[in-house]
């Protein structure tokens, strides 16, 4: 995983203003709404296997 430094940001703001800033704030947002939906439907599949057994489909 690679961490885009604050740094970019900063200068894009300077650049562009708040336009700038646009697609990092789309995809670093996709990416949480994704991991949350992922998280859930984690939380949920494990609920319904608590004993082990299989989910009948």
């Amino acid at each position: 995983m690679v961490i885009v430094p604050f740094e970019v940001h900063r200068t894009a703001f300077a650049e562009h203003g708040w336009p700038g800033l646009l697609p990092s704030l789309v995809t670093d947002g996709g990416a949480v709404v994704l991991a949350i939906a992922l998280i859930v439907a984690y939380v949920r599949s494990r609920r319904l296997t608590r004993t082990g057994d299989p989910v009948r489909l």
